[in-house]
């Protein structure tokens, strides 16, 4: 399983020369446990500079006998379709509205769960919170949103949480 995110605050705020931003994007992919498989910058978010990436990444895992991940998860489901189907032997490709492949809103695939309902989320993470011993250092949340930006790059509205990842 790999969890697909491009951040573009990272490269807006970190990454600059004079005052300019260096890179468009920070692509990061974690597996099931929330660790770090693939990590790299790109200057522009378009599939071009991913597919070197994600094909090295392909090629590792073969070479160490390990299997292409089963499932994918994106915020970007309609636009990274193709892209991970292309590249990997998917069961499915999932986001915000559920998992695609299968065209289910609520749905179990392999150790994953994809709600929609408020309560049954509310239920999930409580039953996640309470699961947690006092060792357990990681429980992470990803939330994504729309916004709407003025001419100058600042925000000047939110749209309510469309996806939100927890591991």
């Amino acid at each position: 399983t790999l969890h697909w995110d491009a951040s573009y605050k990272e490269p807006k705020h970190l990454c600059q020369h004079h005052g300019k931003a260096i890179f468009r994007a920070l692509f990061t992919a974690t597996n099931q446990l929330g660790e770090i498989r693939l990590q790299f910058h790109v200057v522009t978010d378009g599939h071009d500079q991913v597919l070197r990436a994600l094909a090295g990444f392909r090629d590792t895992l073969r070479a160490y006998g390990q299997q292409d991940p089963e499932l994918v998860f994106t915020d970007n489901v309609t636009g990274d379709r193709e892209l991970f189907m292309s590249e990997f032997s998917l069961v499915g490709l999932g986001g915000g509205g559920g998992v695609e492949e299968n065209g289910l809103e609520d749905a179990v695939v392999g150790e994953h769960k994809v709600l929609k309902a408020i309560e049954q989320i509310d239920l999930h993470v409580g039953a996640m919170r309470d699961m947690l011993q006092p060792t357990d250092k990681i429980f992470s949340i990803d939330a994504e949103w729309d916004t709407e930006k003025d001419g100058r790059g600042n925000v000047t509205a939110a749209g309510r949480v469309a996806v939100i990842q927890l591991a």
